[in-house]
């Protein structure tokens, strides 16, 4: 946000005004937004060897226990149960691409 101040010589409130208007949520929500569909992305294509922490801070988050209270706010499970007992929130969030008919 800094730097589009400096750019634009708008105000902060201001930027953030017209990007909620524009987008329908804040900066700061619609960042965490993209975080927590990153990391639903990681987790989906994670290798076999890869633990939960790496994929936590890969996916931009500080530590675990801000990645589980950002995934329970948003989600209303843990990380842990949606990984063992959900796989419809990932078909919601992840758009996938159709299989190509050759």
């Amino acid at each position: 946000m800094t730097q589009l101040v400096k750019y634009t010589g708008y105000t902060e409130r201001h930027l953030e005004r017209k990007f909620k208007e524009s987008i329908g949520l804040n900066p700061k929500k619609f960042g965490n937004v993209v975080r927590l569909h990153h990391f639903l992305k990681l987790l989906k294509d994670k290798p076999v060897d890869a633990n939960f922490t790496s994929i936590c801070y890969d996916a931009g988050f500080s530590d675990q226990s801000h990645l589980i209270k950002d995934f329970r706010k948003h989600t209303g499970i843990s990380p842990t149960e949606y990984l063992y007992n959900s796989r419809k929130l990932a078909n919601n969030l992840i758009k996938t691409l159709p299989a190509t008919i050759s």
